[in-house]
């Protein structure tokens, strides 16, 4: 939760970076989505989030893709580069604990014996005899 809350603060940060780039600090966008930022209380969260849609559509698309691409770069500055294993081919996959021979697919394994067979449908399920 807290989490959210950081991450979300993060990301009103850089809107509210990019509506004073894009409008200047003076705009009224600009001075609520600032005062949201700053102080923290969801009913300026509110009427930012009003001032920002008052503008138009197109506005709100350019200011959104520059908002992202800042959030973009931003995060792959702040996560360690991913490690990732090579590929080793499927014999490095441990499949002897399946319970089955995956190595003879054309011939008929026989089923496990621990499974319980069904009886037939559960007794709320069964017709009630007019006996």
């Amino acid at each position: 939760m807290a989490n959210d809350k950081s991450n979300d603060r993060k990301a009103l940060g850089i809107l509210s970076e990019t509506v004073t780039a894009e409008f200047g600090p003076g705009a009224t966008v600009s001075k609520e989505i600032r005062r949201a930022f700053t102080s923290g209380r969801e009913i300026d969260r509110f009427t930012a989030r009003a001032a920002f849609d008052a503008l138009q559509g197109a506005e709100r698309g350019r200011i959104a893709n520059k908002a992202n691409r800042l959030a973009t770069a931003y995060v792959q500055t702040q996560q360690p580069p991913k490690t990732e294993k090579p590929w080793k081919g499927p014999r490095s996959l441990d499949i002897r604990g399946t319970g089955r021979d995956w190595a003879s697919m054309d011939t008929r394994q026989p089923r496990s014996r621990g499974r319980a067979k069904p009886s037939g449908p559960p007794s709320f399920l069964r017709p009630v005899s007019n006996d």
